[in-house]
């Protein structure tokens, strides 16, 4: 599972696993729905995961249309430690952005969060716990999105979707054991674990199977990239 595929089989296990992931998520939905029904806590985890995954999907827009094949191009015309030197420079750059993000969220999570919701502000005040969470999957979720179109650039193409399963089994497990005791922080606790787990394990697949040396790193002067950024 954890290698190299064809398009074909990676087209197939991809579809599968795929189907497997969105059924387990559907019944993290429900498990949620069970313990905490609908109520502010359950309408803000939603918001914060929802905030997170807007804010990454504009980020790593780039990576498939711009980074990934730009990484490619370099693979094949200069060498493979070329391509690395670019990858690991935004690697870093994403790094950035999310430490500054998570330090907002962090010193004034009412206002940062206000941007993207009307929620009254005594609502986010109470549910101050779910907020500060939001931040360590903010940062995580632009790098394992980032490291994941790296491995598919290398035809590991279920590798991504099987780390993505993580953020569903941990979140199912600690909400069935810990819902009496944690509340809706506990499972969000468990997505924000989940992405921390999903980071070191891509990091692993690709110092193991591409031997990637995150110490290269090359300032990136290319125009032509950073116009189309």
């Amino acid at each position: 599972m954890f290698r190299v595929e064809s398009y074909k089989k990676g087209m197939m296990y991809s579809t599968g696993l795929n189907i497997i992931a969105r059924g387990i998520g559907f019944v993290n939905t429900l498990i949620i729905a069970y313990y905490f029904g609908a109520n502010a806590s359950t309408d803000i985890y939603f918001m914060v995961l929802s905030v997170a995954l807007i804010i990454s999907s504009v980020i790593n827009g780039n990576d498939y249309l711009i980074l990934i094949p730009e990484a490619m191009k370099l693979r094949e015309r200069e060498s493979d430690m070329s391509s690395q030197k670019f990858l690991n420079f935004f690697l870093y750059a994403y790094a950035c952005i999310g430490i500054l993000l998570a330090i907002l969220i962090i010193g004034s999570p009412l206002f940062f969060y206000s941007l993207f919701s009307k929620f009254d502000k005594n609502i986010l005040i109470d549910n101050s716990k779910i907020l500060y969470v939001g931040a360590v999957i903010i940062l995580f979720q632009f790098l394992n999105n980032f490291l994941n179109a790296i491995l598919s650039s290398y035809k590991f193409f279920t590798a991504p979707i099987v780390t993505g399963l993580i953020n569903s089994i941990f979140s199912i497990v600690l909400t069935v054991l810990l819902h009496d005791k944690l509340g809706i922080v506990g499972t969000i606790m468990a997505v924000a674990i989940g992405t921390v787990v999903n980071f070191f394990l891509l990091i692993y697949l690709l110092k193991k199977y591409q031997q990637w040396n995150f110490f290269l790193v090359l300032w990136m002067g290319k125009k032509t990239v950073w116009s189309n950024l």
